[in-house]
């Protein structure tokens, strides 16, 4: 079956393969902070909502669609979560559109093969948080951009603005986006420009700084955008506040994001900058780096010496992003987090669908059963699965529990609700986290283990390091192991 033949049999079969793949053990792994903040946000009233939001860095319109979303889902784990999957496989078919509008069909149906069975658009097409939105918006965006500057069209430019405003307002890593595509428009203009003869230029530079049909989808983008500005420079005025937990980036980190995309990263990622890619069981890390550096720079130079245009638009919107980021970063703006690189993830998908199209048969087969290989040799990780094993077998219902520190505050808030959960903070039990946004300005709070109340339950947290928590818990008393849930242990003084 050839893909000229049957191009849109294939890609329902990628659709629903996709589909099944991010909807597997969807609600099985527990909520990490990020997405327990989702989850106790969405059940506050619109109102306190839309405050939280205007306190925090992000824009609105994921939460907004979201709430909407998964109300009829009583804002379950399943159904906040199941809103990503939807904007995941929607992605798929974006990455197909944009394949085949930027190469050709062949191209966009491998891109999209890719992007169904990695890792990284997995599992943030499970997680309840704005990135596969995101993903999916800036794609499409992409997708009219393209096709407004091949046809002129005032409608794909007016789709194109108004998809760009929507990446905004979902994450401002879409502002990012919008510069690419800034480079993309410049760079064919100056193409143009530069073939052009005995004064003819002008006219050529003319037309494309005077293009009434960009400015109109600029103009209705603008307008979509207004009426957050307000609160957009309040949340950048307050920014280094809230985002001063990410590292400078290295420029080893460029490629380091490159090696995600393809095979993912642990569930859960909370690191302060870059975290560590998934390992695998066949090579070393070092080996699999080195491998992709070389391999990057041989797909480069082949697709270059085929199409330079399209090599050239590709690299913008994929490598042209993280350097874009990778730079802000040495002025000292912070923004190289793996997750905020979504974006240019799918255009790399787009890169490799677009390489894989030029091999013979033998060849792309080869490779796709060496990366699918590869796929199936990283090393197993076990998220942590305690507070919902907890939730659904509650042992002692009724009972309140104590956590030991702010973050499985905000996550056990959201599964047992403000009125159950007590934080005594292990190693500060003074400090008062009620400024946190995922605390939300209320909190029930003890600082000594006599204030606790008769026969108290802990719940210890202990995936982190199960043994320096037993430690410290020992200087503040005697405890016995009530049950154990997973990385959870229920713990009582008597």
């Amino acid at each position: 079956m050839s893909f000229e033949k049957r191009p849109s049999i294939l890609l329902v079969l990628l659709l629903f393969l996709g589909g099944m793949l991010r909807v597997f053990h969807l609600d099985t792994r527990d909520f990490w902070y990020d997405e327990a903040f989702t989850g106790v946000l969405v059940r506050e009233e619109w109102g306190r909502m839309m405050e939280i939001i205007i306190a925090d860095t992000h824009p609105p319109l994921y939460y907004i669609f979201v709430k909407l979303f998964a109300m009829p889902f009583d804002y379950s784990v399943f159904g906040i979560r199941f809103f990503s999957v939807i904007c995941g496989v929607l992605g798929i078919y974006g990455v197909y559109v944009c394949g085949k509008e930027l190469v050709h069909r062949r191209a966009g149906m491998y891109a999209s093969f890719l992007l169904t069975v990695s890792p990284f658009g997995l599992y943030y097409a499970q997680e309840a948080r704005m990135y596969a939105l995101l993903a999916c918006l800036t794609t499409f965006a992409w997708y009219f951009f393209l096709k407004a500057i091949r046809t002129a069209s005032d409608r794909s430019y007016i789709a194109w603005g108004i998809l760009c405003s929507l990446s905004i307002l979902t994450h401002y890593m879409g502002f990012i986006s919008l510069a690419c595509m800034g480079a993309v428009y410049l760079f064919q203009g100056g193409r143009d420009v530069w073939r052009k003869r005995h004064g003819a230029w002008v006219l050529t530079l003319r037309e494309y700084l005077i293009n009434k049909s960009l400015w109109l989808g600029l103009g209705i983008g603008t307008i979509l955008f207004l009426p957050w500005v307000r609160y957009f420079l309040l949340q950048f005025a307050t920014k280094e506040e809230k985002i001063s937990w990410i590292e400078p980036a290295v420029f080893a980190d460029v490629f380091r994001a490159v090696q995600m995309f393809l095979f993912g990263i642990p569930p859960g990622e909370l690191s302060m900058g870059m975290p560590e890619p998934n390992e695998l069981l066949v090579a070393h890390d070092a080996s699999v780096f080195a491998l992709l550096l070389i391999t990057l720079a041989l797909l480069l130079v082949y697709v270059y010496l085929r199409d330079r245009i399209t090599t050239m638009v590709l690299g913008i919107a994929s490598f042209g992003y993280l350097l874009f980021v990778y730079i802000l970063s040495l002025a000292g703006f912070d923004y190289f987090v793996v997750r905020y690189l979504i974006p240019s993830a799918y255009f790399f998908y787009i890169l490799f669908g677009w390489w894989l199209s030029l091999l013979s048969l033998r060849k792309r087969m080869l490779v796709i059963c060496i990366y699918c290989t590869l796929l199936l040799s990283i090393v197993p990780y076990h998220p942590s699965q305690g507070f919902t094993l907890l939730r659904d077998h509650d042992p002692y219902p009724g009972k309140r529990i104590y956590v030991l520190n702010t973050f499985d505050y905000v996550i056990a808030k959201y599964y047992f609700g403000y009125d159950r959960v007590v934080l005594f903070n292990l190693d500060w039990p003074e400090y008062n986290p009620k400024d946190w946004l995922g605390v939300n300005g209320k909190i029930q709070r003890v600082e000594r283990i006599a204030d606790m109340g008769p026969d108290p339950v802990i719940l210890v947290h202990t995936q982190s390091n199960p043994v320096e928590t037993f430690q410290k818990l020992r200087s503040h008393g005697q405890f016995r192991v009530l049950a154990q849930f997973d990385y959870l242990v229920l713990l009582s003084t008597r």
